[in-house]
This record gives C-alpha cells, sequence and structure tokens, in this order.
C-alpha cells in the first residue's frame, strides 16, 4: 500500500474514532479492534520544571514549567501548605507558563498545580512539589 494511502486511512480513521467514541456505551472485556490502523493524539511533553519536582532550591522567586509545544492557554498555581501564594505576574508564554513574586519565597515546601492547553488542543494537568531554603 502506498505511503500517501496507508496516510490517509490513518487520519480518517482518527477523525471516526472520537465521533464513534462519544457514542458508545461501555462494553464488559469488549475484545481490541484489530482491522487497520489506530491513530493516537499525542500530548504535549513536559521538557523542564524549575524548580524540579523533588528538588531543594534556594533564592526562588519564580515557578515555571516548559512543554514541548507551544500553548494555546496555561495557568500555574503556587500552594504552600493550604496557602494559594499570588504571583506578581503569571501566565503562559509560548511553550512555558511562568510565575514570578516580587520576593524570594520563604524556605518551606511548596506545591505547584498547572494546567495546560497545547497548540493541538488537548487539556493536561499536573502538579509537583519542591522546598524553598
Amino acid at each position: 500500500m502506498p505511503l500517501r494511502t496507508l496516510l490517509a486511512a490513518a487520519a480518517a480513521a482518527a477523525l471516526a474514532v472520537p465521533a464513534a467514541a462519544a457514542h458508545a456505551q461501555p462494553a464488559a472485556s469488549a475484545p481490541a479492534a484489530a482491522d487497520g490502523p489506530v491513530a493516537q493524539a499525542a500530548h504535549t511533553t513536559i521538557v523542564r520544571r524549575t524548580p524540579a519536582s523533588g528538588a531543594t532550591a534556594r533564592n526562588v522567586k519564580s515557578v515555571s514549567i516548559t512543554f514541548s509545544q507551544r500553548l494555546s492557554t496555561g495557568k500555574i498555581e503556587i500552594f504552600r501548605g493550604n496557602t494559594k501564594l499570588s504571583p506578581r505576574r503569571s501566565g503562559p508564554s509560548g511553550a512555558t507558563v511562568k510565575a514570578s513574586f516580587a520576593r524570594k519565597l520563604a524556605a518551606g515546601r511548596y506545591t505547584v498545580r498547572w494546567r495546560a492547553v497545547a497548540s493541538d488542543g488537548h487539556l493536561q494537568t499536573g502538579s509537583w512539589s519542591f522546598k524553598a531554603r
């Protein structure tokens, strides 16, 4: 089968699967379909977290997460315990979501929660923790 025909079949299958799945009822132990190519949507991957997950960092004045694709939108929230911090600036730029603070973060454990929609339209969420000294 020529490559062009194979790619066209894969694209058609990728477009048909979500529409059919939206109306499908879950089946008990339904066998996997083996009729033809199955396309899966690839999500953007995390390239870097600053500070890194599990890290102990000094003089933290900003927290960021960078992805492998440009973002359509994104949000980052930083918590110390149950207290949500208010950054001076926060938001997406290119493939990075960043929150900047006027002063370095006080010593302690912080949790970062993020949401991002990549240019491919997929919403992803996650979190990580670090310690500031």
